[in-house]
């Protein structure tokens, strides 16, 4: 760990949620636990979660896809030059919460996005559902395709139905088209936007997941279902906690987690959960549902003082303690967009360098060779070739 990072920093452990992290006997996170002596909270990437459940989706979707393109997108990004941006065609069936829908999208309209395609994804929203965006209807070329970005699918998804009409689809990829931007319009975009919100991560997923269980293209839902299933970190024992700190749980739901700490706990508890959300009684679920005494744990690993759960939840926010250790939580760190960005800059780079799809496997072949000749790339290293 670095000098200087505070004993709270340095037991949390955020990461995107691949088998070369999660392994619990070769991932990185387990191997750091293991070099480390302590035990880590596991921080997965909430924006790379919502990633795999839109890839699950698209599947379900029915949309042909074939090698490291999507021949559809590549066909519509040919063809951009020729649209007519002017003549669009919004969604005319009705969308279950549209206002709700569009709410949240000038909500979010409003503060700075960190990319471009982040409110380009926002914007196609509202004009989809026939709204129009406070800077006006305007389309952007659409952009790289990367098989680890599934938001650039919804929003070629959602370009695709707006421009429908000129540009042809066989009935099978309009179809889809349709079923994966609906999807996007209505779970999507609110998930992916909410996710940053470390307090409220563990009732969040737990609202898509009956979200989720009540959709009705039912083959979507049990895809999604069963992609979200596998990632249901944050409703474990322990980061269930998180939700003491989050403003939009009710007090009641708070007095029964309150509660829930007297309750025996497993004796080694899951770092990610299974729900069975088939049971009649999942509708009725709450976050405390899910803590134990061994959600405690939480607060002894971030040396978080938990002397506010002596009073009633109502006077907690007018304790010193409770102020500072929320604050703390909502600063917490639940998505990696620095991979994501990682992701970005590696693409803009290889673009600058060759557009030519075999220059750049060559040039990957090209930065293999040279890392295994010189795995110290260090100055000194290189000066002696």
């Amino acid at each position: 760990m670095k000098t200087g990072v505070s004993k709270s920093e340095s037991r949390r452990c955020p990461f995107d949620t691949t088998s070369s992290n999660t392994g619990c006997k070769s991932g990185a996170c387990t191997l750091l636990a293991e070099m480390i002596g302590r035990d880590l909270l596991h921080l997965a990437c909430r924006h790379h979660m919502m990633e795999i459940v839109a890839e699950k989706v698209f599947v379900a979707c029915d949309i042909p896809s074939t090698g490291p393109d999507i021949l559809l997108f590549k066909r519509f990004q040919q063809q951009w030059t020729f649209i007519d941006r002017g003549q669009f065609q919004v969604f005319e069936d009705d969308v279950v919460d549209r206002e709700e829908i569009l709410s949240f999208c000038r909500q979010h309209l409003a503060i700075k996005q960190p990319r471009d395609d982040y409110r380009e994804l926002l914007e196609l929203t509202m004009i989809f559902l026939g709204a129009t965006p406070s800077r006006g209807i305007r389309f952007m070329q659409p952009g790289a395709m990367h098989r680890a970005r599934w938001m650039a699918r919804v929003i070629y998804a959602l370009k695709l139905c707006l421009f429908r009409s000129q540009f042809v689809m066989t009935k099978r990829e309009e179809a889809g088209m349709k079923r994966f931007a609906v999807f996007g319009v209505i779970i999507y975009v609110r998930a992916r936007f909410e996710a940053p919100d470390a307090a409220a991560a563990p009732a969040n997923d737990l609202a898509l997941l009956k979200k989720l269980l009540s959709y009705d293209d039912k083959r979507i839902s049990e895809a999604a279902i069963t992609a979200f299933s596998h990632h249901l970190w944050y409703l474990s024992e322990s980061l269930a906690a998180l939700s003491f700190f989050d403003p939009d749980t009710c007090m009641s739901v708070k007095r029964d987690m309150v509660k829930a700490l007297d309750v025996e706990g497993s004796s080694n508890p899951l770092k990610r959960i299974d729900v069975d959300v088939t049971t009649a009684s999942f509708s009725a679920t709450t976050v405390a549902d899910f803590v134990t005494n061994r959600s405690r744990s939480f607060f002894d690993q971030l040396s978080l003082s938990s002397d506010f759960l002596t009073v009633d939840p109502s006077e907690w926010d007018s304790r010193a303690d409770y102020q500072l250790a929320a604050d703390f939580v909502r600063s917490m760190k639940v998505v990696n967009d620095s991979a994501e960005r990682g992701v970005s800059l590696m693409q803009t780079y290889n673009g600058i360098l060759t557009k030519n799809e075999d220059q750049k496997q060559y040039l990957l072949q090209v930065i293999e060779q040279h890392r295994q000749k010189f795995p110290n790339a260090t100055k000194a290293a290189v000066s002696n070739i």
